[in-house]
C-alpha cells in the first residue's frame, strides 16, 4: 500500500471538468477542426498557445476536378484523409515530445504499436500494468482495453510494481507526471508513457470499451484541445 498517494496536481484534475462532461453525460458531436487551448494547466498554456498554429494540423479539403467521376472523386477524398491522419498523428506527436522535453524528460515512451502489439498478445494485466491517468468524466466516455485506474493501481502497486507500468491520458502529460512521482518513489522500477496517449490510440486503431460492461466502443473523450488531431478515417463519436 502507499502511504503517500501518486496523484497528479489538482489543475491537471480539472483539466476534463473544465469541457463540460460531468461524468454521467456526454455531448456526442463530430469531430471539428477546432484547436481551443484546454486541456493543459495554467502554467504550460502559454508555451501551448505560442506553438498551436504552427502545429495543429490542416483542414480536410479534397482537389477533385470537375471531370472525375464519382468513383475517382471517393477515391481522391480517401488518398486525401489518410494523408491528413497522417499528418495529425505527427502534428499531436510533436507536440508530445515537446510536453515531454519540459515535464518528465526521464520518463521513457511507448508507441502505439508497441502498446498495441502487447494488447493483442494478451499481456496487458500479466506482463504489462496500463493505468489511466484521465479524470472520471473522461473514463466515463470510455477506456483502453484492461486499464485500471490510479487508485486501483495504488491498491495493489506492492504485486504491480515489478511489472511494466504503461500510463496514458489525452495526449500523454498527465500520465508522464503521474509517471515521473512514481519513479521518484520507486527508483528503478519499469515505466512507460504512452506517446500521444488517447490521441494516438485512435489512429492505430487501438481498442477503446466501455468502463463498466467492459464491451468496444467508438465514443472517445479527446479533451477539447486535441480534437483537430483525431484520425478521420476511423468511426468515432467524439464526446466532450
Amino acid at each position: 500500500m502507499l502511504g503517500t498517494r501518486i496523484a497528479i496536481p489538482q489543475q491537471q484534475e480539472r483539466e476534463a471538468s473544465a469541457q463540460g462532461l460531468d461524468g454521467t453525460h456526454g455531448q456526442v458531436r463530430q469531430q471539428a477542426p477546432s484547436s481551443p487551448i484546454q486541456e493543459l494547466p495554467a502554467e504550460s498554456r502559454a508555451h501551448e498557445s505560442s506553438s498551436n498554429s504552427d502545429m495543429c494540423p490542416p483542414p480536410f479539403s479534397t482537389s477533385k476536378s470537375p471531370s472525375m467521376t464519382a468513383k475517382e472523386q471517393v477515391a481522391l477524398a480517401d488518398a486525401e484523409a489518410i494523408q491528413l491522419d497522417a499528418q495529425r498523428r505527427e502534428a499531436a506527436l510533436v507536440k508530445y515530445k515537446k510536453l515531454r522535453e519540459e515535464f518528465f524528460p526521464e520518463v521513457d515512451d511507448i508507441s502505439g504499436e508497441e502498446l498495441l502489439e502487447f494488447v493483442q498478445k494478451n499481456a496487458i494485466g500479466d506482463s504489462v500494468i496500463l493505468v489511466d491517468c484521465r479524470s472520471e468524466a473522461e473514463r466515463h466516455v470510455s477506456v483502453y482495453k484492461g486499464a485500471v485506474t490510479i487508485s486501483e493501481f495504488e491498491a495493489n502497486i506492492e504485486s504491480f510494481k515489478e511489472k511494466l507500468i504503461v500510463a496514458y491520458c489525452a495526449i500523454g502529460r498527465r500520465s508522464g507526471m503521474f509517471l515521473k512521482k512514481l519513479l521518484e518513489q520507486y527508483p528503478g522500477i519499469k515505466v512507460r508513457n504512452h506517446a500521444g496517449s488517447v490521441v494516438d490510440w485512435a489512429h492505430v486503431g487501438g481498442p477503446f470499451v466501455d468502463q463498466t460492461t467492459g464491451t468496444p466502443t467508438n465514443r472517445v473523450h479527446p479533451n477539447g484541445t486535441w480534437l483537430p488531431y483525431l484520425p478521420m478515417t476511423r468511426n468515432l463519436q467524439v464526446v466532450s
